[in-house]
């Protein structure tokens, strides 16, 4: 306790009166005193509310963005592979045909040997 403050005792309520606070007093403060508390309380839960939200919609956007994005990446995976197909398929079907008519010759130059062959004999 501070030397500049007293405490006097409060024999009785009539002595409290005297004083000019009253019980009534007291508790119509305490109640005004309450209503603040709870609207402190229900603007921090508020708070708290708006932040779920906005967490919950900034997640969901995130997810959706990335989401986009895979997609676009597996469609650019997909028409590559695709692409790539496509360019192998050709370059088969070239070499098909090279042996193809390689073998045509090959066959000529066999009957050849084949008719050299019997000329000889």
């Amino acid at each position: 306790m501070h030397k500049e403050h007293e405490v006097e005792n409060i024999k009785n309520i009539k002595s409290f009166n005297n004083e000019s606070l009253n019980v009534e007093t007291i508790f119509k403060e305490f109640n005004k005193i309450e209503i603040k508390i709870d609207e402190l309380k229900s603007s921090i839960e508020n708070e708290i509310n708006k932040i779920n939200n906005l967490y919950d919609s900034t997640i969901d956007n995130l997810t959706n963005v990335f989401k986009l994005k895979q997609d676009q990446l597996l469609q650019k995976e997909k028409n590559l592979k695709e692409k790539m197909q496509n360019e192998v398929t050709k370059i088969k079907e070239e070499l098909e045909n090279n042996l193809s008519q390689i073998n045509f010759f090959k066959n000529i130059s066999n009957r050849i040997n084949k008719g050299f062959d019997t000329y000889k004999k």
